[in-house]
């Protein structure tokens, strides 16, 4: 029997930044493909506002590097919590 580490309300999410500066996340274990959000502040907006509506316990892996990676993850850390 297959069991699973995951409980409930949790969602992992991995964030990119292309090279455009768009953020791209990808939601696991239930979205196949990528979503873009626009680069700057109302991307980083919109995406935490997601991930505070759809999960109360999010993990979220930051792909990037460097000053863009940590401004990003600088943005995330009080999400709200679910609404």
């Amino acid at each position: 029997m297959k069991t699973t580490l995951q409980s409930v309300g949790e969602r992992y999410y991995g964030v990119d930044v292309a090279e455009d500066g768009a953020l791209v996340v990808a939601a696991r274990p239930n979205e196949a493909t990528a979503v873009r959000y626009p680069s700057g502040a109302a991307g980083v907006a919109a995406l935490s506002e997601r991930i505070a509506r759809e999960s109360a316990h999010p993990h979220i892996c930051i792909r990037s590097c460097g000053a863009v990676a940590l401004a990003l993850a600088t943005a995330m850390i009080a999400l709200p919590g679910p609404k």
